[in-house]
């Protein structure tokens, strides 16, 4: 299985990615808004989303 980042926020850096649609919050308490890149009409195969929340 291939995976593709679609947004990366690390530390108080800005959210980047193909998928990245909005921020709220300052610092280390932000709300992140990412969205697949490929809508439910053109998936031609089921599609999954896994994410990794790194709490210092």
């Amino acid at each position: 299985m291939n995976w593709s980042m679609l947004c990366t926020a690390a530390s108080t850096n800005p959210p980047t990615g193909p998928g990245f649609i909005s921020e709220t919050g300052t610092a280390y308490q932000r709300t992140i808004l990412a969205r697949d890149t490929v809508s439910v009409e053109q998936a031609t195969s089921p599609r999954f989303v896994r994410f990794t929340l790194v709490w210092n």
